[in-house]
């Protein structure tokens, strides 16, 4: 798993004339993202390996606070990361 943060991404960012995502890395599923909201600036971004089953959990994110929780499966446990 690659993740960044202070991304300053728009929702508009990183895609291609189509919509797709254009921040692909070989090995990795597409990127998930929690963009900045207006110009307050911040954003998160993650990049979740394909061997690893991997969700975003919108329900569990504060509007307020610029974090990302993803629930992770892997090897029969399940794990969270925020």
């Amino acid at each position: 798993m690659i993740t960044l943060s202070e991304t300053w991404l728009k929702p508009t960012d990183g895609v291609d004339l189509m919509g797709m995502p254009i921040f692909h890395l070989d090995g990795y599923q597409d990127p998930i993202r929690r963009d900045m909201v207006g110009n307050r600036g911040g954003g998160v971004l993650a990049w979740v390996s394909n061997s690893l089953v991997c969700k975003r959990r919108s329900d569990l994110e504060i509007e307020s606070a610029e974090l990302m929780w993803l629930e992770m499966h892997c090897n029969n446990y399940k794990f969270y990361l925020a």
